[in-house]
């Protein structure tokens, strides 16, 4: 299935991969990508300064901004795929901190949940945060999950647990956007309070939340359809189960596929 936000990721799949310096003031930044065996060409624009051939960029502190980079593949025909990847933000960009010395640097010291507030409400909450005494505020995983507004999971439209139903690590999560929540973490900082994201990095969302335009399920004699679910971003995912069609390209069963993570 094909949607203008899934953009070229039939062809090209790119992330970041960040190399630190041991002072942490600058980093090398590598684009590492998989491509359809028909691309014969990579090129790489990163903070719109053109397409070059090197994957490989030199980020020092003098970057205020976050990276930006567009992807480019050419195939053997001559035509041009692209994907945008997602901006890179580096730490001597974080807003400076300031806590008193008994919270040893985040170590020892109170945290708040404050589970499912929109971050534009956790950023109004951390001046009392501060004031109150709290090292730092906890906040749901931030990277793009399950989302449905079609049909509720037992009875319950989007349930708390669809945020640990990752389909990528996009940071668009239904409680903000990557803006929102950077925003969120330089205001919190200033404030004097850390910012902790509670985290799944060792799993992704289950069978039968995908885009596939339809189910299927059996079970009991029934024969019960409904759409696939959505995703708090625009990321595609594919998973095997509750599904009666075949890929158009391998005539199998689809497996577990999640391109943007």
């Amino acid at each position: 299935m094909y949607k203008a936000g899934y953009e070229d990721l039939g062809r090209l799949m790119c992330y970041n991969n960040v190399v630190y310096a041991k002072d942490k003031k600058s980093a090398k930044v590598t684009a590492t990508c998989r491509m359809h065996e028909s691309i014969v060409k990579m090129e790489y624009n990163y903070n719109k300064s053109g397409f070059k051939n090197s994957a490989d960029f030199d980020a020092t502190s003098a970057l205020t901004e976050a990276l930006t980079l567009v992807v480019k593949g050419t195939d053997k025909d001559g035509k041009e795929w692209t994907i945008t990847n997602e901006p890179s933000n580096f730490v001597w960009q974080a807003a400076a901190i300031n806590q008193p010395s008994n919270y040893k640097n985040g170590q020892k010291g109170a945290i708040v949940e404050l589970f499912g507030w929109p971050y534009a409400d956790v950023a109004e909450e951390c001046a009392f945060l501060a004031q109150a005494g709290y090292m730092g505020v906890k906040v749901f995983p931030p990277q793009e999950s399950v989302l449905s507004n079609e049909w509720p999971q037992s009875g319950e439209l989007n349930p708390w647990w669809f945020v640990y139903q990752p389909v990528s690590y996009k940071l668009e999560g239904r409680n903000g956007t990557r803006a929102q929540l950077r925003e969120m973490i330089q205001t919190c900082r200033a404030a004097g309070v850390r910012v902790y994201a509670d985290a799944v990095v060792n799993h992704m969302s289950g069978g039968g939340n995908d885009v596939w335009e339809s189910h299927r399920n059996g079970n009991g004699g029934g024969c019960d359809l409904w759409g696939a679910k959505d995703s708090t971003g625009p990321s595609p995912y594919f998973t095997q189960d509750f599904m009666y069609k075949n890929s158009n390209n391998t005539n199998l069963v689809p497996g577990m596929e999640y391109p943007n993570a």
